[in-house]
C-alpha cells in the first residue's frame, strides 16, 4: 500500500498563515497539517509516500527530513500548478499508481486516526470517502444507491427521479487498488486530458467510471468520524476545536467567539437569549421568498426606517432610531451622557463599558435573590447627585423586574430632580405584566428624559437581523443620533423585517404566552436538582447559584466539552465566594434535555463525594 499526497494546490484563504507562507505548515493544536499526515501514513500500513509538489518541492524536502519517517518518500513537482487542477497532479504520479493500491489524500486535510485506519482496511477495487454535507466542506456531491455504490460524482445521475440515491460530498481521501487504477483510472484520466485539457479535478474520471456501470466503485460514509478540510482561518478554528489536546483552551475558544454558534449545530445554545417561540414558519418563509431581492438591493436610509419602527411601535418617526443591534445604539447613546452616571450592579456590562465619563455611581444589589424594587433606587439615588440614570428591567442577569407603575413614578422622580433615564427594556415582553413597555408616544411625551432602548434581537428572535430601536420624547437626541449612526446602519432584510412585522403580531403576542408557561415548567424542573439555587425571573433566563463548592467555570467546561452545551457563568461580574451561572430559557424539548445534561454533569461532579441527585 501507498499514499499520494497532493500537495501542490494553492489554498488561496491559507496564504500567509503558515511558516515561510506554506499553507501545509499551517498549524493545528501546534502541528502543521502536513507534519500530522505524514506521521499518520508513516505509522500505518502504508510502504511509500508519494508527494505532488509545486515551486515549494526543496522546502517540503527540508522540512520531512527533519521528521525521520521510515517510510520512502517520493516527490514529483508539478511546474505547471497554476494553470492545472488536481487532475493533472494526479496524472503525474500515474506509474507510481500503477505499482501498488493506493490511498490519495488532500494536503489540506485534519482527520483522526481511526478515519484513515477505516480506509486503508476497507475493501474494494475504489473506494471513496464521503459524508453529509456541511457549509464548510468543498468536495464534490456524490450519489451513492442503497447498496453503497456511486453512481455518479460531481453530477446527478440520469433517471435519478426513479432511484433511490443519498446524496453526499467527497471528502479528499480515496484508494484505488492497482488492478482499478491500471483498467480504470489511468485509461479515463489520459483521455480527458488528451480531450479537455488539464483543468479538471480528479474526481472527473471518477465520475466517468461510475456511469459507466463497467466497475463499482465503493462509498465509505465517514460521518462519524472526526475530520476538516482546511481552506481558510475559520476552518483553523473549528480544526483546532475538534484536535486540540488543552480542552480548557478548546472552551475558551469556543465561548471566546460571541456569537456564532450555528458553527455548531450539535450544540445546545443556553449562553445567548432569544425567544424560543417567534418568529413563525410564515415569517421566516416571507423572508426566504425574497432573499433574491434582498440580496442584491441596498437598504433604504435611516429616515425610512424610523418611519417604519414608527409604524411597528407606535410612535412618531421623530421619536425613535433604529439601530444595527441594540448594541450601535448603546454607543452612540451612550457617547451624548455626560455627567455622574448612575448604575445598578450586576447589570448588563455594555452600558458602563461604553461610558466614557470617569464618575460614576453604583447601586450594588445585595439581597439573595438580587431583587430591588423601584423604591429602592430612588431612596439610593435620591442621596446622590448624578445626572444620569441607566436601568436594565427585567435586569440582565438576575432577571429582576420593577412594574411598569413603578417605574412611571421612578421616571416622574428622575424627570422632577433632572435626571435623564435610559431604561433598556429588552426583556420587558416575557414578563408576566401585559403591555408593559415604555414606547409609549403619550409616555414619551410626558417624560422627555426618558430613553427607551429595546433589542429586537431578544424579543423577536431574530438576532441575525441585528436589530434594535431607541425610542424618547427628547427629539434633539434623537436627531444627533441618527446623524451619528452610518446612513446605512441596518441592512435590507432587516428592513424587509420591520416592514412585515406588523402582520405576524398576534403570532408574537401568542408565542409570549407559550413562553411563559414553558419558563414556569422549566423553573419547576430545575428547582427538583440539588444543589442549585433557582433566583426568581421575569425575564427569557434564569440566574442560577452552585452550592456546596460547586466550580462555576468547571461547569461550564464540562457542559461545553462532554454534553456539548453552551452556558454562561457570571464569575467575572459577581465577585466573591459564590458561584453563579446563567441559563436561557428555550422550548420545552430543548429545556428537558438541558436539565438531563446538567443533572448527569452535577452527579459526575459530585460522584467522587457519593452524593446522589435528586430525580429530575
Amino acid at each position: 500500500m501507498q499514499a499520494l499526497i497532493l500537495a501542490d494546490r494553492e489554498i488561496i484563504g491559507l496564504t500567509g498563515l503558515g511558516n515561510s507562507n506554506e499553507p501545509w505548515m499551517v498549524e493545528i493544536d501546534g502541528v502543521p497539517i502536513i507534519e500530522r499526515m505524514l506521521t499518520q501514513l508513516d505509522n500505518s500500513i502504508v510502504s511509500r509516500i508519494i508527494l505532488i509538489t509545486r515551486d515549494n518541492k526543496e522546502s517540503l524536502i527540508e522540512f520531512s527530513k527533519r521528521l525521520n519517517l521510515k517510510t520512502e518518500l517520493v516527490f514529483l513537482e508539478n511546474k505547471f500548478y497554476k494553470e492545472s487542477k488536481s487532475i493533472y497532479s494526479i496524472f503525474l504520479g500515474r506509474e507510481y499508481l500503477s505499482m501498488d493500491d493506493t490511498v490519495i489524500l488532500n494536503s489540506q486535510l485534519v482527520l483522526e486516526d481511526n478515519l484513515l485506519e477505516s480506509i486503508l482496511e476497507t475493501d474494494g477495487e475504489c473506494v471513496v470517502s464521503v459524508d453529509i454535507y456541511k457549509n464548510w466542506m468543498t468536495g464534490k456531491p456524490v450519489f451513492v444507491d442503497g447498496n453503497d455504490r456511486v453512481l455518479s460524482v460531481g453530477q446527478e445521475p440520469q433517471m435519478a427521479s426513479t432511484l433511490q440515491l443519498n446524496s453526499y460530498r467527497m471528502v479528499g481521501i480515496c484508494k484505488f487498488d492497482m488492478n482499478f487504477t491500471k483498467k480504470y483510472f489511468v485509461p479515463v484520466l489520459e483521455t480527458i486530458i488528451d480531450v479537455q485539457g488539464d483543468s479538471l479535478e480528479y474526481s472527473e474520471p471518477l465520475n466517468v467510471i461510475a456511469m459507466s456501470n463497467d466497475t463499482r466503485i465503493k462509498a465509505l460514509r465517514v460521518s462519524n468520524a472526526v475530520w476538516r478540510e482546511i481552506n481558510n482561518t475559520e476552518d483553523i478554528n473549528q480544526a483546532t476545536i475538534l484536535f486540540s489536546k488543552d480542552k480548557k483552551s478548546v472552551a475558551d475558544k469556543m465561548l471566546g467567539s460571541w456569537g456564532g454558534y450555528w458553527r455548531y449545530p450539535d450544540y445546545l445554545d443556553y449562553f445567548y437569549l432569544v425567544t424560543p417561540y417567534y418568529p413563525p414558519r410564515e415569517l421566516v418563509e416571507e423572508l426566504q421568498n425574497n432573499f433574491k431581492v434582498l440580496l442584491e438591493q441596498y437598504p433604504s436610509g435611516m429616515r425610512v426606517n424610523a418611519e417604519l419602527a414608527a409604524s411597528a411601535f407606535g410612535v412618531s418617526p421623530e421619536s425613535i432610531i433604529v439601530g444595527n443591534g441594540a448594541a450601535e445604539l448603546i454607543k452612540s447613546m451612550m457617547g451624548f451622557i455626560k455627567g455622574k452616571t448612575g448604575f445598578v450592579r450586576p447589570t448588563f456590562d455594555e452600558y458602563p463599558n461604553r461610558y466614557t465619563e470617569i464618575e460614576t455611581v453604583n447601586y450594588l444589589v445585595e439581597s439573595e435573590d438580587f431583587s430591588y424594587s423601584a423604591s429602592d433606587l430612588i431612596e439610593y439615588f435620591d442621596k446622590t447627585t448624578i445626572s444620569n440614570l441607566v436601568l436594565v428591567n427585567p435586569d440582565n442577569p438576575s432577571g429582576n423586574y420593577i412594574p411598569k407603575n413603578d417605574m412611571l413614578r421612578m421616571i416622574s422622580w428622575a424627570r422632577d430632580k433632572g435626571i435623564k433615564i435610559i431604561i433598556d427594556e429588552s426583556f420587558v415582553d416575557f414578563s408576566d405584566e401585559i403591555n408593559a413597555s415604555l414606547i409609549d408616544q403619550e409616555i414619551l411625551n410626558q417624560y422627555p428624559n426618558l430613553y427607551v432602548i429595546k433589542s429586537i434581537s431578544k424579543s423577536y428572535g431574530v438576532p441575525g437581523l441585528r436589530l434594535g430601536v431607541l425610542a424618547s420624547g427628547d427629539k434633539r437626541l434623537i436627531s444627533k443620533m441618527k446623524v451619528d449612526v452610518s446612513i446605512w446602519n441596518i441592512n435590507s432584510f432587516a428592513e424587509f423585517y420591520m416592514q412585515i412585522c406588523g402582520k405576524y403580531r398576534d403570532s408574537y403576542i401568542k408565542s409570549l404566552d407559550k413562553f411563559r408557561k414553558e419558563r414556569t415548567r422549566f423553573i419547576s424542573k430545575l428547582q427538583n436538582l440539588r444543589y442549585i439555587r433557582v433566583i426568581p425571573s421575569q425575564a427569557n433566563y434564569l440566574m442560577v447559584e452552585l452550592l456546596d463548592g460547586l466550580d462555576a467555570e468547571e461547569l461550564k467546561q464540562r457542559m461545553l466539552l462532554e454534553k456539548k452545551v453552551f452556558i454562561k457563568t457570571l464569575s467575572k461580574k459577581i465577585k466573591g465566594k459564590k458561584q453563579y451561572l446563567r441559563i436561557a430559557i428555550r422550548n420545552e424539548a430543548d429545556n428537558d434535555m438541558f436539565i438531563q445534561k446538567l443533572a448527569e454533569t452535577l452527579n459526575a461532579m459530585l460522584s467522587s463525594e457519593n452524593r446522589i441527585e435528586k430525580d429530575v
